[in-house]
């Protein structure tokens, strides 16, 4: 059995601005494979991708600093993934950006580029592509006519170049959709292989579900837990084993 974690860490930092300690919350789980998103790569107390995952015994890390920091001048944030097992091969998949705006308040909202950060391994002589992944919260754009419709053709567009030359892959994708795959059409099971959704229930503070791992029907889901964090996503673990038979 191998664990898995996904948490949004909204820059290490809390609801007031504070920091607080990535290693703590992730060490407790002693997971196998973690993706984080919004990773500050400027603010995180000194802790770099590679530092925290060697802290976590995870020393195969692959980041990707995709957007300017909203805690830090000059700064950027993006995806980092971290595994127990050497890395395969490395792929950084660009979502479709429309280049959006928008106007709250005192502030202009710009549509950052997102992504997904895919690392392929093998695990007991099986190869899996496990995928990090941000999506944009198109939600929070007046211009864009049909939200669902938008955050439907992103996900399939980007999952299709996951998938593509991976046909005897196992998968996980995991991370900030930024919409709920449970609300929408069945968008796992539209997949070649089909995908299975993991989580249940709310993965934000605010009570939405944003956050999701899929994963093939060749793993087996174990056990499903999540944990409330300073950030405003909850850090969400997941325990998957191989079946027996499959590839």
């Amino acid at each position: 059995m191998f664990r898995v974690v996904t948490w949004n860490v909204h820059g290490a930092r809390d609801g007031n601005g504070a920091s607080f300690d990535l290693g703590r919350y992730l060490r407790a789980e002693d997971p196998d494979l973690v993706c984080l998103q919004e990773f500050d790569f400027d603010s995180v107390a000194g802790v770099g991708p590679q530092s925290l995952g060697n802290l976590l015994g995870l020393h195969h890390v692959a980041s990707w600093p995709l957007e300017p920091s909203v805690h830090t001048t000059g700064g950027r944030m993006g995806l980092v993934v971290a595994s127990r097992w050497p890395h395969l091969r490395v792929s950084r998949l660009l979502a479709n950006n429309p280049g959006l705006t928008q106007v709250a308040g005192n502030r202009t909202l710009v549509s950052h580029d997102k992504g997904a950060l895919v690392v392929d391994v093998k695990i007991s002589e099986r190869l899996l592509a496990f995928s990090g992944l941000h999506l944009l919260p198109f939600r929070f754009f007046d211009e864009v006519v049909d939200v669902e419709v938008q955050e439907l053709l992103t996900w399939i567009e980007l999952r299709a170049r996951i998938m593509k030359s991976r046909e005897n892959f196992h998968h996980i994708i995991a991370g900030d959709f930024n919409f709920s795959l449970h609300e929408g059409p069945a968008v796992g099971e539209q997949a070649h292989p089909p995908l299975n959704l993991s989580l249940k229930g709310a993965t934000r503070t605010s009570g939405a579900s944003h956050d999701d791992v899929l994963h093939t029907s060749g793993l087996l889901l174990e056990n499903v837990e999540m944990r409330l964090t300073p950030s405003d996503h909850f850090l969400c673990i997941c325990d998957f084993s191989i079946s027996e038979g499959s590839w």
